[in-house]
């Protein structure tokens, strides 16, 4: 759940986020995997307030070729790689696509070192 100082962030912040992603992303998770930084909204809020929707921006990683029960099985494949990282990361599949929220990123920094370091491992 964001920090209520997160509620009064500019989208762009997001989007700087994820297009400082893009690189260390695609290196880790290879050359079969498009990667774009794609608008989302998050949701928010829980009790009364469960339903509150913010704007924010994702780091969207798509499978590339296989059909749909293939490309299934890669962004199950690759949400789990990405829960295994040291810092745990966590994603949604929406539209055939694994959708990483940058409104939960404060600082790329860590991930991007992690991600770095994790390029080499099978």
């Amino acid at each position: 759940e964001p920090h209520d100082d997160q509620q009064q962030v500019s989208p762009d912040r997001y989007r700087r986020h994820g297009r400082a992603l893009i690189g260390p992303l695609s290196r880790w998770a290879g050359q079969d995997w498009h990667l774009d930084v794609t608008e989302v909204r998050s949701q928010i809020g829980s009790g009364s307030l469960p339903l509150d929707l913010l704007p924010s921006a994702a780091v969207r990683l798509t499978p590339q070729g296989g059909n749909k029960r293939q490309r299934g099985r890669q962004l199950k494949a690759l949400s789990a790689r990405l829960r295994q990282l040291p810092i745990p990361v966590i994603g949604r599949i929406a539209e055939e696509a694994l959708l990483l929220d940058c409104r939960c990123l404060e600082d790329a920094g860590p991930l991007v070192a992690q991600l770095e370091a994790g390029v080499h491992e099978p």
